[in-house]
């Protein structure tokens, strides 16, 4: 009797370490739906990004051609591209502000050789720069007043939010990021 107990228990353990297994840990996946109304933007987001790619990808996805001079220039390197928000917004009165954070580090390839090419491109541009790592940073305050008018484009754009109105979700490429993947950001 104690040993057909044993294996019933032994059985309930594997079919429920199977069920959480399949659902990564027992976590409702999220559920995306457009927008229902701005009043679901209300509150402070925060969010991030980061995600590695070859140079090369880079170029292409912004419309650039890759050739055998960059190639030669740029050897294998890869760029760690990273993107941090945190932002709040009040439909009441259309105030959205915050601040983001976007930065960029280099690896590999001729990485020594094309860093002062790179280095100068981000100075110009009023970028922060750690020699050290071969990496560059800017931050920006952000900061507007979005009229009612254009409070409907939001809703007609992609932004989504999930089942909870916890999680939104835009298309990177919508942030100016030429990449297939979504910005997540959770309500604070």
């Amino acid at each position: 009797m104690k040993k057909l107990r044993f294996l019933g228990l032994l059985t309930v353990l594997l079919v429920l370490a199977l069920v959480f297994a399949a659902c990564g840990g027992g976590g409702a996946a999220d559920i995306w739906e457009p927008l229902g109304g701005v009043d679901q933007l209300d509150g402070a987001w925060r969010g991030s990004f980061s995600q590695t790619m070859r140079v090369s990808q880079w170029e292409e996805a912004i419309g650039g051609v890759w050739h055998s001079e960059l190639q030669e220039f740029y050897g294998q390197m890869d760029m760690r591209i990273s993107l941090e928000k945190s932002i709040r917004i009040n439909t009441n009165t259309g105030r959205m502000w915050g601040v983001e954070r976007e930065a960029r580090a280099y690896s590999g390839g001729n990485i020594r050789e094309a860093w002062p090419a790179i280095r100068r491109d981000f100075l110009v541009s009023g970028w922060n720069i750690n020699d050290s790592n071969y990496s560059a940073s800017i931050n920006y305050n952000v900061e507007s007043v979005v009229s009612n008018r254009n409070m409907g484009a939001v809703l007609l754009s992609r932004i989504e939010i999930n089942q909870n109105g916890k999680r939104i979700r835009i298309p990177l490429a919508d942030l100016y990021f030429p990449l297939n993947d979504f910005f997540i950001m959770s309500k604070n």
